[in-house]
């Protein structure tokens, strides 16, 4: 029992109607030394239209679980296999017609077994594989053009096997008594300008009462002493040693 095979080729549709959810174009094309070094030669699919043509299926992805439609034609001309296919109205046939109508789909493909094929070595020492009958079983969209492995390959070899950490938060820089000092020296500037209007405020006043709990405290009396606070703090040498 022979293998089934798939061959893939670049999309080549030459009819599209969206709204007729029809499609025509070419499922395999003769004469193309693929990346598999096979070329089908004219004739290899007359014998399979001939015995089951109207069984052909048209699939998304060769996968047999999602039929995209029905083949309304296949036959073989001087380029190749042609087909017309109806895509039915379901949500993977809409996706499609959205993906033919902005050329995001790359391929079509075949599902076939090779019948008769012999070999040729090429002046270069390839070794050719002369297709010359197939029994085919499907076509189908697919998204990768001409060597669907390679594709799937390349993506996995350029993929990350885990996400990349993000960069760390920038430490903030360790403060030092310079800076600190230079911080302090900032806020005894602003409790001052804090302080002259409500000093200002205080002289042209009237002389407080006193209560029998004592004199009231000036209003920059707070301001004074987190003033002199500061200062104090301010006597730390800014040069220590080691």
């Amino acid at each position: 029992m022979t293998e089934r095979e798939y061959k893939t080729f670049g999309l080549d549709i030459t009819a599209l109607d969206a709204a007729g959810r029809t499609v025509e174009g070419y499922a395999a094309v003769f004469g193309n030394l693929d990346l598999g070094a096979d070329v089908i030669h004219p004739g290899a699919f007359a014998k399979t239209l001939a015995e089951r043509g109207n069984k052909i299926k048209f699939l998304w992805q060769h996968d047999t679980a999602e039929p995209l439609g029905k083949v309304l034609e296949l036959r073989e001309d001087e380029r190749g296999l042609f087909f017309k296919a109806v895509i039915s109205d379901t949500a993977r046939g809409r996706d499609a017609l959205a993906l033919l109508r902005d050329g995001a789909i790359g391929g079509m493909s075949i599902g076939y077994d090779a019948i008769v094929a012999d070999f040729t070595k090429m002046p270069d020492g390839l070794i050719v594989r002369n297709l010359r009958e197939l029994r085919l079983w499907e076509i189908s969209l697919v998204s990768m053009p001409m060597n669907e492995e390679a594709g799937i390959t390349a993506l996995k070899e350029h993929a990350p096997e885990t996400a990349p950490e993000p960069d760390p938060e920038p430490e903030s820089a360790p403060q030092t008594l310079e800076t600190i000092v230079l911080e302090l020296r900032a806020r005894v500037e602003a409790l001052e300008a804090k302080m002259q209007p409500v000093a200002a405020e205080a002289t042209g006043a009237e002389p407080q009462a006193v209560d029998k709990a004592g004199p009231v405290e000036p209003p920059t009396a707070h301001l004074e002493a987190e003033l002199k606070e500061l200062e104090l703090l301010l006597n730390i040498p800014t040069c220590g040693g080691d």
